[in-house]
């Protein structure tokens, strides 16, 4: 009996690069309404999105009235 695998090949760009911190963020502590900055920088190929979240959870935090992005 005789089997056939089809079998796609990848070309590897070296061009492309993983997303990686260049910059990461530092813990810091403010009194209560007091404002919180946090700077990152990030480089890759293509567009890299940044992604912030509330500190053991799940919620995402986003650009509203509260929070600059």
């Amino acid at each position: 009996m005789k089997t056939s695998v089809n079998e796609e090949k990848f070309r590897m760009d070296p061009n492309i690069m993983d997303p990686k911190f260049v910059v990461r963020p530092k813990d810091t502590t403010t009194r209560c309404g007091e404002t919180a900055k946090f700077k990152v920088k990030v480089t890759g190929t293509g567009p890299v999105d940044v992604f912030w979240f509330r500190f053991g959870t799940d919620d995402e935090i986003v650009n509203d009235e509260k929070y600059q992005l």
